[in-house]
């Protein structure tokens, strides 16, 4: 995963420490189990990593197609 964390970007790989920040909106960007990214475009809100997984918490998410999606 990457996501838009306030003081820049955040990359989540699998067994990241776990992890409360804060998110500035923008890209966020996620790996799915089949091997397929996808790409959704949310407001600010709070990322939140544990051992179980991992939460995004924001008032607006909007998935972007993968033609559509920006480029890292």
């Amino acid at each position: 995963m990457v996501a838009p964390g306030a003081s820049g970007k955040l990359g989540i790989l699998n067994q990241h420490m776990p992890l409360l920040c804060l998110m500035n909106s923008g890209t966020l960007v996620c790996l799915e189990k089949g091997g397929s990214w996808l790409h959704f475009e949310i407001s600010e809100g709070v990322l939140d990593v544990t051992p179980e997984g991992v939460d995004v918490i924001v008032d607006r998410a909007e998935r972007v197609p993968i033609s559509l999606a920006p480029r890292f």
